[in-house]
């Protein structure tokens, strides 16, 4: 297929012309850019362990305990807890997002997948329920889960890996 029409050929020399402008200009701002100091070495340390520390509380507060303790069943059906407690999973992620740059990626990986199960299994256990089944009802059923087997949840291996690293930054530093 052959373009011949000359209105297309403009607006192709055009926008590929206006995106090399930019390009050059954008490439340009940058080079002229003050590049930030390096941190030192203890105040970046210190950063890092407060980033730990901060994504161990987070894999405290999106486990199904303190979830529950913390967002009581009430008169809420299923469905209504269960979209409260994966929004509060979600806005807990979320909230921490700016704290996988200064942990290892191992870390933050193992903390997604932590996120990522507890909604996959708050997902499942509304979905087990009845339709009438109550908030109450999705507690007992997350209580139910993690007390039938102990590795339920990856809560316990994250917090581990999480508390390892830390101590090994401490020692290192």
């Amino acid at each position: 297929m052959k373009i011949t029409n000359p209105l297309f050929s403009l607006i192709l020399i055009a926008v590929l012309l206006i995106g090399g402008i930019v390009f050059y200009y954008r490439e340009k701002r940058h080079k002229n850019t003050p590049q930030n100091p390096p941190i030192p070495a203890s105040q970046s340390t210190g950063l890092i362990i407060q980033a730990y520390e901060r994504l161990v509380t987070l894999a405290e507060r999106i486990g199904f305990k303190s979830l529950i303790s913390r967002f009581p069943a009430g008169s809420l059906s299923t469905v209504e807890l269960g979209e409260v407690l994966k929004e509060a999973i979600r806005n807990e992620f979320e909230f921490n997002l700016s704290q996988q740059i200064y942990v290892s990626e191992k870390s933050w990986i193992a903390l997604s997948d932590l996120k990522d199960q507890q909604l996959f299994i708050v997902d499942q256990l509304m979905n087990a329920l009845p339709k009438e089944a109550t908030g109450k009802d999705l507690q007992e059923a997350m209580l139910s889960y993690l007390n039938a087997d102990q590795n339920a949840s990856m809560q316990s291996i994250v917090l581990e890996t999480l508390r390892y690293e830390a101590r090994q930054i401490i020692i290192n530093s």
